[in-house]
Formats: structure tokens, C-alpha cells, sequence
């Protein structure tokens, strides 16, 4: 899929790498030097979007498994955008938790307890200040 987009496939770095079911997070840059972000797993990358901090702060991919009776599992793969210095996760029991974000800006949370399903993402910026809320909603198995 690099070629395909034009990112330089020799310059792809892996800034979330997840052993939980979404895969992991790439970037690498395109021709006009913008940043490209792809969901992949070891077998398939998806497409591209390249600019992903031109809408939001965020670039985040979620997610729930499960079976047709229950979900099994919910959360999500981010990058963050460099004005962000704290991310935290609200939670489906209400709490809040704060997620480590690595030097390349990513980060990722996924939890199999329904109480601890991800409700919302929150980003701070150095000042402490709220930057942006993301709503997730909660899994539900799906409708027969």
C-alpha cells in the first residue's frame, strides 16, 4: 500500500506496535513530504491518510471483538499530534486513566472487562489544558 499512496516504503517506522487485535500504527511521508499514517497487521496494511493532524489532534483506529452473544474485547490504536502532552481514557465504570504516549507520538488501550471498555479519549495540552474529547461508543453485540 506504500507505493500505491506514495509514502517511501524504505522510510516506514512503526510508532504503535499492538499485539492486541487492531495491529499496529505506521507512518512514513509522502512525495510532498507530508506525514501518512496506515492501520497494519503482519499479514495487510490499510490505505494511507496522509495530513491526519489537519482535522484533529488525534489519528485514532477503534475497535471490538467479540463473538454474536458478547463483545470479548474494545479499544483503540492512536498518534498524536505533537501539541499534546497528556492522554487519558475514560472508562465505562467512569474512571479515568492515563495512557502513556511514546516518543513517537503513539499510544493504544484495549481492555477485555466490559467495565473497563473505552468511553472517551482525552488530550491535554502542556498547559493542562483540554485539547479535544473523542467519544467512543460502547461495543454491543451485534442485532439478530
Amino acid at each position: 500500500m506504500a507505493r500505491k499512496d506514495h509514502v517511501d516504503p524504505s522510510a516506514l517506522r512503526e510508532v504503535v506496535h499492538s499485539d492486541q487485535p487492531l495491529g499496529s500504527l505506521v507512518t512514513g511521508r509522502n512525495r510532498s513530504g507530508r506525514t501518512c499514517v496506515a492501520e497494519a497487521t503482519p499479514a495487510v496494511a490499510g490505505s494511507f491518510t496522509c495530513d491526519p493532524f489537519g482535522k484533529a489532534l488525534l489519528y485514532l483506529v477503534a475497535g471490538a471483538r467479540g463473538t454474536a452473544s458478547s463483545v470479548t474485547w474494545s479499544g483503540f490504536l492512536a498518534v498524536a499530534d505533537a501539541s499534546i502532552k497528556r492522554v487519558a481514557v475514560r472508562l465505562a465504570d467512569g474512571s479515568l486513566r492515563d495512557l502513556s504516549v511514546n516518543a513517537a507520538g503513539g499510544l493504544e488501550y484495549g481492555a477485555t472487562m466490559p467495565a473497563s471498555f473505552p468511553t472517551q479519549v482525552i488530550a491535554y495540552g502542556t498547559d493542562g489544558r483540554t485539547l479535544t474529547v473523542l467519544p467512543l461508543p460502547l461495543p454491543a453485540p451485534p442485532q439478530h
